[in-house]
């Protein structure tokens, strides 16, 4: 369950990081628009912290995309990565 739960932060945490960097945008930027402080934002995208769905839909407003874009890139990250283990 523990990996489960770190694999899952990892694929969300990096989903949010390659939106954030394509959209040429600070992490001290996407936290601010977000509400959320920079430490967490950055916990979250080094897979450190599993953020909430409210927190998922206030990342994906501050950049501009649908929670389904970043459910997307993730879901491609998984799909890239299958026989990684």
């Amino acid at each position: 369950m523990a990996f489960e739960m770190r694999n899952e932060r990892r694929i969300l945490g990096g989903a949010v990081k390659r939106l954030r960097e394509a959209k040429r945008i600070t992490q001290d930027r996407l936290a601010t628009s977000a509400d959320i402080h920079f430490a967490y934002l950055s916990n979250v995208e080094n897979s450190k912290k599993q953020p909430s769905l409210d927190v998922m839909c206030r990342l994906a407003n501050a950049l501009g995309v649908d929670l389904d874009d970043i459910s997307y890139l993730a879901t491609i990250y998984v799909v890239e990565n299958a026989g990684a283990a």
